[in-house]
C-alpha cells in the first residue's frame, strides 16, 4: 500500500522534474517528457493529462482518456486548442484555483 508520505515524495519528484525539463523541452528530451506524461496517466487513470497549449506550443500532449472526457479526438483537441475553451466552463468559485494552477 502506498502511504501519503511516499505519494507526496513521488509527486514532489515529478513536479521538480517537470519544472526542470518541461518548461524548455529540447528535441532530445521530448520523448522522455512524453513518456513521463504517459506514466503519470498510468498512476492517475481518471485524470486527463495535457500540456498547456499557450505555454508549451512545441510540445502537445493529451492523455488517452482525453477524447472520452472532452468528446473530441486527441488530434482535434491539440489542433483546435479546446482546452482553453474548456476552462471557460470551470465554475466561478474554482477560477482562482485554475488560474493559480496555470500560472
Amino acid at each position: 500500500m502506498i502511504t501519503d508520505a511516499v505519494l507526496t515524495r513521488t509527486s514532489d519528484r515529478i513536479i521538480k522534474y517537470i519544472e526542470k525539463y518541461v518548461t524548455l523541452v529540447s528535441a532530445e528530451r521530448k520523448e522522455e517528457v512524453l513518456e513521463l506524461f504517459d506514466n503519470i496517466h498510468r498512476l492517475f487513470p481518471h485524470w486527463v493529462i495535457a500540456t498547456c497549449p499557450m505555454i508549451h506550443r512545441d510540445l502537445q500532449y493529451v492523455s488517452k482518456n482525453g477524447p472520452s472526457v472532452f468528446g473530441y479526438s486527441k488530434e482535434y483537441l491539440i489542433k483546435n486548442s479546446l482546452m482553453e475553451k474548456y476552462f471557460a466552463f470551470v465554475h466561478e468559485a474554482d477560477q482562482k484555483d485554475l488560474y493559480d494552477c496555470m500560472s
